[in-house]
């Protein structure tokens, strides 16, 4: 894949996830459920009696039938709307949620083979390494927790988040290594070097002007590198960090000792300080 298709799909992934996030907001789902109480079949069926008691009420003789049938389905329309707006929304919101975070899942896996092929183009293998390296400890990590908390836990919940953190700030450490990858893909560092070493005895007042601006890009580039080098080593610090953490709660379930409690609550705060230095690193 080119980087400039890559770049593209990269934007495209932000407007969808942007699009996904704007239809789980509170307006979008009071629109949700006003669009579901509207297409429900009581409301519907009322609408039908309505009609019926309008093409019947020129019969003198259904007068009496056609306003009783009027008066009942506009009543029953209107209780109809109210109910399905206030009352059974519960079921049709957590639908709709979920299939916008199932939305949200899958377009989390296109950015996860967006960011793979950004830094296989700008040859970053160890990187492109990582990405899956992180979603497999974070998946990991995951189902040990399932395993040892229920999901309505606390505890699930307060250690998922944690995890989750690490997962953000990684993938946040890649995004960075690609756009620092970028500002150097066009230096030479071999011409650079070359060039430094012809113009080291030389006298000229505009080539010792060149030699500085050469030497102060040199430094640039190979900061850069240094950082991009440190990014990435702190991330695989971060992924080993979950590993032991999964290895601290499976070992716990296995031996269902308390002391093992401290061991996974050690492993939990290292997994906190690592999104800190993963974040202090960018």
């Amino acid at each position: 894949m080119s980087r400039k298709s890559t770049s593209e799909n990269i934007e495209m992934h932000k407007k969808r996830m942007q699009s996904i996030r704007d239809k789980m907001n509170r307006e979008n789902l009071k629109k949700v459920i006003k669009d579901h109480a509207k297409q429900h079949w009581s409301l519907k069926l009322c609408m039908a009696i309505f009609v019926v008691g309008l093409l019947s009420f020129p019969l003198l003789k259904m007068v009496l039938i056609s306003a009783s049938l009027l008066a009942g389905a506009f009543v029953g329309g209107l209780i109809s709307y109210w109910f399905n707006s206030n009352k059974n929304t519960d079921h049709i919101v957590h639908d709709y949620i979920s299939n916008m975070q199932q939305l949200l899942v899958l377009e989390s896996k296109r950015k996860r083979n967006i960011i793979q092929d950004q830094l296989n183009d700008f040859g970053s293998k160890k990187g492109s390494d990582q990405v899956m390296k992180f979603y497999k400890a974070f998946d990991d990590l995951k189902g040990s927790l399932s395993k040892q908390f229920s999901q309505t836990e606390i505890t699930y919940k307060r250690y998922a988040e944690a995890a989750n953190e690490v997962l953000l700030s990684g993938i946040d450490n890649l995004e960075d290594v690609i756009i620092a990858l970028k500002s150097i893909k066009d230096i030479d560092k071999n011409y650079l070097k070359e060039r430094i070493k012809k113009l080291e005895n030389s006298i000229d007042e505009y080539e010792l002007k060149e030699k500085k601006i050469l030497e102060k890009r040199l430094n640039m580039y190979e900061q850069e590198v240094d950082r991009i080098n440190n990014m990435i080593l702190e991330n695989e610090k971060a992924v080993d960090q979950m590993n032991i953490t999964t290895s601290a709660l499976n070992n716990s379930k296995k031996k269902g000792e308390e002391k093992d409690v401290d061991e996974i609550n050690a492993a939990i705060k290292d997994l906190r300080l690592m999104t800190n230095k993963l974040t202090d690193n960018v």
